[in-house]
């Protein structure tokens, strides 16, 4: 009967050599840079203001917003979104449009668009948006439709 060497190694029983181990598995997976991917986020309306959650595995950056045909504003320095965080928009601009331009009883759709970036602002996305602005007997309200991202934009 022949000898054949077997794959399998004992068990280390010493500590040490157990961490020396264990690193030497992990090095590689630690000095490999990590690709999170785009960001997620989401538009709700809530009482008296648009509230932008962060859903990212990553912080964001907000520079800014537009909505219908104004010209963007943006921040000259950005707002920190924390991962699970949110930043929210107050509605008052929105209610004075809708109460001179759609009336009492009417609602209209418009666009809005919010400019964010990765936190290390290496990547810049526009989260585009549909906002249902409706007046019903004075009384204002308004709805957030999501509808995706674009990579750049701004």
């Amino acid at each position: 009967m022949g000898r054949h060497k077997s794959a399998i190694r004992p068990i280390q029983t010493d500590p040490r050599q157990c961490a020396i181990s264990i690193v030497g598995i992990l090095a590689p997976l630690l000095t490999t840079p990590i690709k999170i991917g785009p960001p997620d986020a989401v538009l709700i309306s809530e009482p008296g203001k648009l509230t932008l959650y962060n859903r990212s595995a990553q912080d964001l950056q907000i520079w800014g917003d537009k909505f219908d045909g104004e010209p963007a504003k943006m921040e000259p320095a950005p707002r920190r979104l924390p991962r699970d965080g949110n930043y929210y928009f107050l509605t008052d601009r929105l209610q004075a449009y809708a109460a001179s331009v759609i009336g009492n009883n009417s609602d209209k759709l418009e666009p809005f668009e919010v400019y964010i970036s990765t936190a290390d602002a290496g990547e810049h996305y526009t989260v585009y948006c549909q906002l249902l602005l409706k007046m019903h007997s004075g009384d204002f309200s308004v709805h957030a439709q999501n509808l995706g991202f674009d990579k750049g934009g701004w």
